[in-house]
């Protein structure tokens, strides 16, 4: 990664400490928690013609959206090129209307790169545990990531949660509803 990556993110061993964390206070104080893994969609090829840099810059700028679009409780950070957000207190339905919108508002991103602008889809996987359902804090993240391999092989730009039974639906991009805050990259 380069020095484009966000300082707010959050390294892979430091996101499951947060996640083995909040997994405990969630089952303690039954409440859910909920973990999106997000990836950029064909973001490979965009390094193969590109190069490192722009993969970089396009990564960094979608992790800062994340990061600018959740909450404060709310902790993000980077498994390669995935970016994992963990959700304390968020149900199944609030889960997926966050990913949901992610998934929008990524979409609108226009970042620009050695005078070219370069538009991303986003994909998101979502899983969801409450109370005493799941035995280990990282069923949770590798749920997450499983039904995103999904959404990715089925030719990615959509959402998808532990909840659905159907194959994973492109996501329509509409107006926000409420004002977005600024994102820097």
């Amino acid at each position: 990664m380069t020095s484009d990556t966000p300082d707010s993110l959050l390294t892979y061993s430091q996101l499951q400490n947060t996640l083995r964390t909040e997994f405990a206070r969630s089952r303690r104080y039954s409440y859910p928690i909920a973990c999106l893994a997000l990836q950029v969609d064909r973001l490979e090829n965009l390094r193969d013609i590109h190069g490192v840099a722009a993969k970089s810059r396009v990564l960094a700028t979608v992790a800062a959206l994340v990061r600018a679009q959740t909450r404060m409780s709310d902790s993000v950070g980077l498994n390669g090129d995935r970016i994992i957000v963990v959700l304390p207190h968020t149900p199944s339905e609030e889960t997926r209307a966050v990913a949901e919108r992610l998934v929008r508002m990524a979409a609108k991103l226009v970042i620009p790169f050695e005078g070219q602008q370069h538009r991303v889809t986003l994909s998101a996987g979502a899983a969801t545990s409450f109370d005493k359902d799941s035995i280990f804090f990282d069923s949770v993240l590798k749920s997450a990531e499983s039904i995103l391999a999904t959404v990715v092989g089925s030719g990615g730009n959509g959402v998808q949660t532990d909840q659905d039974t159907l194959p994973a639906q492109p996501v329509e991009y509409s107006p926000e509803p409420r004002p977005e805050r600024p994102v820097r990259p």
